[in-house]
């Protein structure tokens, strides 16, 4: 059953209790005309008319019995109707917010994926870059350890012939002091003291 095929039930429900009601209405009006009219007849001493007048009181009562009988029946029904409505209306948000609340949960999800893989990216592309850095500080680091001044060099080399060459060395001689049983150094002439 649908909330379209409820709502027009309430509707009906509506229009009918409000008919029945004036209904009620009408017959407490007439009830309330025959009770005066049969106390009117019983002053008179017409007891023929009272009792007809009594007999079609008596149907009126049950008449307005069975329509309050009917208008709590419905009302009740109305009632059940109107909280199966909230209900189905309560749900329906529910759904909805349960719907909001597995798709947010899916999006972050996705996210999370996104965010996961990017990572993942910038994590190689950061081993990449050290790799990179380490490599190009390596290269860096021979080429100033072998970084020559290319025309120093040349003339330093040029000029001057090395150093071993130029001066020649004696090596040291340790001899052992006589005194003191200490090894002495002999100083060692050189080229430079010639």
């Amino acid at each position: 059953m649908g909330c379209a095929s409820t709502r027009s039930k309430i509707e009906k429900i509506k229009q009918d209790l409000k008919i029945k009601e004036r209904q009620v209405g009408k017959l407490n009006d007439e009830l309330g005309r025959l009770d005066k009219q049969i106390e009117k007849l019983q002053t008179e001493g017409r007891e023929d008319e009272v009792q007809l007048k009594v007999q079609d009181y008596e149907q009126m009562k049950k008449e307005k019995t069975l329509l309050t009988n009917d208008i709590q029946r419905r009302k009740k029904t109305l009632k059940q109707l109107e909280e199966t409505i909230n209900k189905n209306n309560s749900l329906i948000d529910q759904n909805d917010l349960d719907k909001k609340q597995i798709d947010k949960k899916k999006q972050q999800a996705e996210y999370l994926i996104v965010r996961q893989k990017q990572e993942e990216k910038l994590a190689k592309i950061g081993d990449a870059n050290e790799d990179l850095m380490n490599e190009e500080e390596r290269q860096e680091q021979n080429e100033q350890q072998y970084k020559r001044v290319p025309n120093s060099q040349k003339r330093i080399i040029q000029e001057y012939p090395p150093p071993n060459a130029m001066y020649q060395f004696k090596s040291l001689e340790t001899q052992q002091n006589k005194i003191n049983n200490q090894p002495q150094i002999q100083k060692v002439q050189s080229g430079i003291y010639n």
